[in-house]
């Protein structure tokens, strides 16, 4: 029934009282914080509500792990655990392949958490195409506190400012990796309210590969000597990025 008749008699054709300007209006006005970027055009999400379902799990080091985890999700009830384990060049990493798309800029968001022993939390794309890879990284470094991305001879680059995230067990801060995926080049990396313009920077390539293909990961990485756990949520993927 309209708003302020009851329940019999006539029917008044139904009005909105007020008009929602978008969909981000209407989250708001629901309670619901916004945490992700609006950019671009979804080709994935997920909050883990499902489990890690069509992710591809790679580890490396003594008890590196990635598993669902029951506590502290930033959204729903799950969230996905990325633990590093110890020993040499230790990681934990999710990664997922998505068709290529018609040419356009992609992007890769997550939340995520940090621990003490957390090294870097990277926003990873990778394309392979015409018989080359491209690798394009880019990664927060807990320990120097730089933003970091990987350049066109395999190194991590620092730039901008340092900056120091929180440490803590919920996945309270947000990173978003963008990609030209045409000029094999980066677009921008943001983390939190900090935006790093890398627009015409190279990605690493290599001549290895052959099968085309192309796929998105979130990588933690942690120290030799201590085990790190860094909690993913709300991954997304698109399409369509403004450049």
């Amino acid at each position: 029934m309209p708003r302020g008749l009851p329940d019999w008699g006539l029917v008044r054709k139904p009005h909105f009282f007020s008009g929602l300007d978008d969909l981000g209006e209407a989250v708001a006005r629901l309670g619901s914080p916004v945490v992700w970027d609006r950019r671009g055009d979804v080709l994935f999400a997920t909050d883990f509500h499902s489990g890690i379902c069509g992710a591809e799990i790679d580890a490396a080091g003594v008890d590196s792990q990635v598993a669902l985890g029951a506590s502290w999700a930033r959204h729903g009830a799950y969230c996905a655990e990325l633990d590093a384990g110890t020993g040499t060049l230790p990681y934990a990493r999710l990664r997922w392949r998505v068709p290529f798309e018609l040419g356009s800029a992609c992007g890769l968001e997550a939340g995520f958490s940090v621990d003490y022993y957390t090294l870097r939390l990277e926003a990873q794309v990778a394309v392979a195409v015409g018989g080359r890879l491209w690798y394009m990284f880019a990664a927060y470094n807990h320990q120097s506190g730089r933003v970091e991305y990987l350049d066109s001879a395999g190194d991590y680059t620092p730039v901008g400012d340092s900056v120091r995230l929180l440490q803590g067990v919920s996945p309270q801060h947000s990173m978003k990796l963008v990609v030209d995926t045409d000029a094999m080049t980066y677009v921008y990396f943001r983390l939190n309210s900090w935006v790093y313009d890398l627009r015409g920077l190279q990605g690493q390539s290599l001549s290895t590969y052959n099968a085309d293909n192309r796929w998105f990961g979130v990588s933690h990485s942690g120290q030799a000597t201590a085990l790190a756990t860094s909690r993913i949520d709300d991954v997304i993927i698109t399409e369509n990025e403004p450049i």
